[in-house]
């Protein structure tokens, strides 16, 4: 089972330190880190994700940990709050976080807490376990594989999912669709578009550009995912020794 998340901290080496944690989990996928907690309001918005890492303090905002978790707590969103100050525990389980983990802490501690996620998740359902999705389209459901979709495209009231050799239409909201996929397979781009991330073939500065049989399609960069988007590929890029 994966678990997306982001990291939220207003210093810069506390979100490195959580990067290099969640890099050594195989099933962590991270999403993004932000030091402005108003600029991740505004990403989840968008992208939904399992699990938020949070610092309490963060002076130089108008938001703090804890204000943040009571704007979100209706996102179904699970929270490991981080801080330096351990006075904080007590507001940290009163807002029912999944746990609370006091700086700085241990890459075991670190994840007896994730564990303490995953084990949350699957009591409720959250995982992947199969490869399909089921598509209501034209009055029926439709089994698709993860596999075959190339890219998903928002229009107007509807989205269209593009397959290798199909294009399903359904009265659906990007987001609804999103949130049912495998975060280490999908990532959104754009506020109009899913990718596959086994069908994308090039990288230039603002385009994705995906395969789909013979031919290739062109998909935008948004500038508000590039970051979620650059972390996301990182963790993947190869790099030669010289």
């Amino acid at each position: 089972m994966n678990i997306s998340c982001i990291v939220i901290d207003d210093e810069d080496f506390a979100v490195e330190h959580l990067q290099k944690f969640i890099m050594k989990v195989p099933y962590l996928i991270l999403r993004g880190s932000f030091t402005n907690p108003t600029e991740a309001i505004k990403y989840l918005k968008e992208t939904p994700v399992d699990l938020v890492f949070i610092d309490i303090e963060m002076p130089n905002y108008e938001i703090d940990g804890i204000d943040f978790i009571k704007i979100m707590s209706g996102e179904h969103l699970k929270f490991i709050v981080t801080t330096a100050y351990a006075k904080y525990a007590l507001n940290g389980y009163e807002l029912n976080v999944a746990d609370f983990l006091h700086k700085p802490f241990s890459f075991d501690r670190f994840l007896q807490g994730v564990q303490r996620v995953q084990h949350s998740l699957k009591n409720e359902g959250k995982g992947f376990d199969s490869d399909y999705i089921f598509i209501k389209a034209d009055g029926k459901l439709q089994s698709l594989r993860y596999e075959d979709i190339c890219y998903i495209q928002s229009e107007r009231n509807n989205i269209s999912i593009y397959t290798e050799n199909d294009r399903i239409n359904t009265i659906l909201s990007i987001s609804e669709v999103e949130s049912k996929l495998p975060p280490d397979q999908f990532s959104r781009v754009h506020k109009q578009y899913v990718i596959a991330l086994n069908k994308v073939h090039t990288i230039e500065k603002d385009l994705i550009i995906i395969r789909r049989q013979s031919n290739f399609a062109s998909i935008p960069l948004g500038e508000s995912y590039r970051k979620s988007f650059t972390d996301l590929i990182d963790q993947r890029i190869l790099n030669s020794k010289k």
